[in-house]
C-alpha cells in the first residue's frame, strides 16, 4: 500500500490444524495520523492481528505535516489485536426415507425398524462459502436441532411418543395432536471442514392394545443454532409413511420334523380392519422358522 503498513495474521491454533486464510480488503491509507480501512476474513477462527510500518522512515502524515529528514523509527501497533471469527449462517438441507428405502415404516418400539431423517449442515460466511475451520478440531461448537413435523391425522390416541436415535443416543418426544416438534443436542464431532451429515431413526411407539390406521408424517420445518447463536433454517416437505401391522398364524401342534404353516403380514385399516399387506418383503424381515 501506499504508506508501506503492514498487517500480519495468524491464527492462535494453526498447531491444531486450523488454517489462516487470505485477509483481503482496502490498502492502508493515512489522513491526519487515521487511517480507515475495511478487511474481509473469509474463515472462522481466533486471528492475531499486529500492524507495522515496512520502512524506517515514517511517512504518516508526511504531506499533510510536511515532516523532512531520517526519522529513523517504525510505527508499530502497541500491541497485537485477536479477533474471533464465526461462520454467519448455516446452509440447512434434509430429506426422509423409509425403512430401507421403501413404500412404508412398521410402527415399532425397536428403532431397528425405522424411518431416516438425513440433515446436511453446512456453516458458511457471508459470501456463501464454507468456513472450513468450522470442524470439531477448530471452531466447531455444540449444535440444537429442531425439527417440526405433523401427522395426516391425530395420533395422540394411541401413540404418545416420538422415537428417535442418533448416533448410540435414544431419546422419547412426547406428541399432542397432529402439530409437532422435537428438539435434539448434537456434539460438535460431527462437523468435518464445515460440513455435517447426520442420520437419525424415527419411529413412534407401538400401543400393542389400540391399532392404528396408516398415516404420514410430515418434516416441515428444521433450524439449527450453536453455541455462538450462529443459525440456519430449511422449510421443506418431506414424508415418511408408517403402517401399524401385525404377524397372524395359527395355534398349530404336530408330531412330525417339519410342521408348515402360513405366516400373514397385516396392517390395520378403520374401514376394513386387518389387511393383507400385499407390499411386505423380506427387506421388512421375517418370522423366525424357529419360532
Amino acid at each position: 500500500n501506499d504508506n508501506n503498513v503492514t498487517i500480519k495474521y495468524k491464527d492462535n491454533n494453526e498447531s491444531k490444524g486450523c488454517n489462516t486464510a487470505t485477509l483481503s480488503g482496502d490498502d492502508v491509507k493515512f489522513k491526519d495520523g487515521v487511517a480507515t480501512i475495511t478487511l474481509t476474513y473469509p474463515e472462522a477462527g481466533d486471528v492475531n492481528f499486529s500492524a507495522k510500518e515496512a520502512t524506517l522512515f515514517a511517512k504518516v502524515d508526511e504531506k499533510d505535516s510536511k515532516l523532512s529528514g531520517d526519522l529513523d523509527s517504525n510505527i508499530t501497533a502497541s500491541a497485537p489485536i485477536e479477533i474471533k471469527f464465526t461462520p454467519h449462517h448455516f446452509d440447512v438441507s434434509y430429506d426422509v426415507s423409509n425403512f430401507n428405502g421403501g413404500d412404508f415404516t412398521y410402527v415399532s418400539n425397536d428403532l431397528a425398524m425405522s424411518s431416516t431423517l438425513n440433515i446436511k449442515i453446512s456453516a458458511k460466511n457471508k459470501d456463501n462459502n464454507p468456513t472450513k475451520n468450522y470442524k470439531k478440531e477448530c471452531y466447531a461448537k455444540n449444535i440444537n436441532i429442531s425439527t417440526e413435523y405433523n401427522t395426516s391425522k391425530d395420533v395422540s390416541d394411541s401413540i404418545y411418543y416420538l422415537l428417535t436415535k442418533f448416533s448410540s443416543n435414544e431419546n422419547t418426544h412426547s406428541i399432542s395432536g397432529k402439530n409437532n416438534t422435537f428438539s435434539l443436542s448434537v456434539k460438535k464431532d460431527v462437523f468435518n471442514d464445515a460440513n455435517a451429515s447426520l442420520n437419525i431413526s424415527l419411529n413412534f411407539d407401538k400401543n400393542y392394545t389400540t391399532p392404528i390406521e396408516e398415516f404420514n408424517a410430515n418434516f416441515s420445518k428444521i433450524s439449527v443454532t450453536d453455541a455462538d447463536n450462529i443459525s440456519g433454517v430449511k422449510e421443506d416437505s418431506k414424508v415418511s409413511t408408517f403402517r401399524y401391522a401385525r404377524i397372524k398364524v395359527k395355534n398349530i401342534a404336530g408330531y412330525a420334523d417339519t410342521i408348515s404353516e402360513m405366516f400373514k403380514y397385516q396392517y390395520w385399516n378403520d374401514d376394513r380392519g386387518w389387511v393383507i399387506n400385499n407390499k411386505h418383503s423380506q427387506d421388512y424381515g421375517k418370522a423366525n422358522e424357529n419360532t
